[in-house]
């Protein structure tokens, strides 16, 4: 059976066969999946067969529809607007609403996720780009436990910028780091968008600018984000505390130069854990804006140290005065504290305010017991 839509009908029809639809369009396919079609009628799923599914628009006038479609049939040809109803469900199934319900199976995750992908950053156009949206692209059953507000989401990501009409390149992910992403759920902020996920749950978020908080550093301050998850565990922080304890002392015994030990969290690390449990603060690997300040001060750092170097290399072809020696004395002491801090806060790695004001001390500390 050809369920190919270029072939089954020309663009012209397309783009007519709604008579509520603009003239003049440029309507192409998108993506086409074949699925399995079910009606559902009084709570009953009725098997009606395998059809094709596809997406098609025209992105210059923003003008989209889906079409449900036999080889000699069109069972839907449906102009999407703010108002279509589209819902994941459990394993590879969606559920659309039209004049009827349909139920459609994907033949496999690969393409439920491929097609779920494709028509999300349509559906959040089509509702409001200003306003947060978040789509699952596939979830197992949800017979586990699932996120809700003071669970803690370990998760693998990728972030992709938005740019103008399409997705853009991916400007980071932690696939590579061989440790995930622990997220706090709230009631505010980006996180919320985590709410319902279970172990398994692929989910897809657009975080417009205004909305981001520490994501925007991978922008240009102005761009939307998005941001693809898989999650992998679930936390419930009232029912598994001490377990969720462990996990975050793991993570902050990489990140503090002090941690006591695996198991037994030190002074700083239970200030940390408090900060969780109220609600304040996830992690130290989490992405802050104290990053961002931090990436500006290098870049500002960098200059300092070039021109530290320019005022040497001038110094040394000039007889030096008294003052020029105390001058250069200043110098190479700057310069050593300067090439500290770049050492010790790498622009891969995040911190949280405490240890920030911490090492700059110990630095200016064990710079000045040096010169004793």
């Amino acid at each position: 059976m050809d369920l190919n839509p270029n072939n089954l009908f020309e663009q012209k029809k397309l783009a007519t066969h709604n008579k509520s639809q603009p003239s003049n369009l440029s309507v192409s396919t998108i993506i086409a999946k074949v699925v399995t079609v079910y009606k559902v009628e009084n709570n009953s799923s009725l098997f009606v067969g395998k059809y094709g599914f596809a997406l098609a628009g025209d992105k210059e006038s923003k003008h989209y529809q889906i079409l449900l479609y036999g080889k000699n049939t069109i069972l839907i040809n449906y102009s999407l607007n703010k108002d279509f109803v589209y819902n994941v469900f459990e394993n590879n199934c969606v559920e659309i609403i039209t004049m009827t319900r349909w139920r459609l199976e994907f033949a496999n995750i690969h393409d439920a996720v491929d097609f779920n992908s494709n028509i999300s950053l349509i559906l959040w156009k089509l509702n409001n780009p200003k306003i947060m949206f978040w789509i699952d692209l596939y979830y197992p059953i949800r017979n586990g436990v699932t996120a809700k507000f003071g669970s803690v989401v370990e998760v693998t990501f990728s972030a992709k910028i938005i740019q103008g009409k399409t997705i853009g390149p991916e400007v980071s992910n932690n696939y590579e780091d061989n440790k995930n992403l622990k997220v706090l759920i709230r009631n505010e902020g980006w996180e919320k968008s985590l709410m319902g996920v279970n172990v398994g749950t692929q989910r897809i978020i657009y975080i417009p600018a205004a909305e981001m908080g520490a994501w925007k550093i991978l922008t240009d301050g102005h761009q939307s984000l998005c941001l693809i998850v898989n999650v992998k565990n679930v936390y419930e922080m009232e029912d598994d505390n001490a377990q969720v304890s462990l996990i975050m002392n793991k993570e902050i015994k990489i990140k503090l130069n002090n941690s006591s030990s695996d198991n037994v969290p030190n002074q700083n690390d239970q200030v940390v854990l408090n900060n969780i449990n109220s609600s304040k603060k996830l992690l130290v690997e989490t992405l802050s804006e104290e990053l961002a300040e931090l990436k500006k001060e290098h870049s500002k750092t960098i200059e300092r140290l070039e021109k530290l170097e320019i005022s040497f290399n001038e110094f040394k072809l000039n007889k030096s005065s008294s003052k020029d020696i105390i001058d250069l004395d200043l110098r190479k002491c700057l310069k050593k504290v300067y090439k500290s801090l770049i050492k010790e806060f790498p622009t891969d790695q995040s911190f949280t305010g405490n240890q920030v004001q911490f090492t700059i001390r110990e630095i200016f500390y064990n710079y000045l017991s040096s010169q004793d």
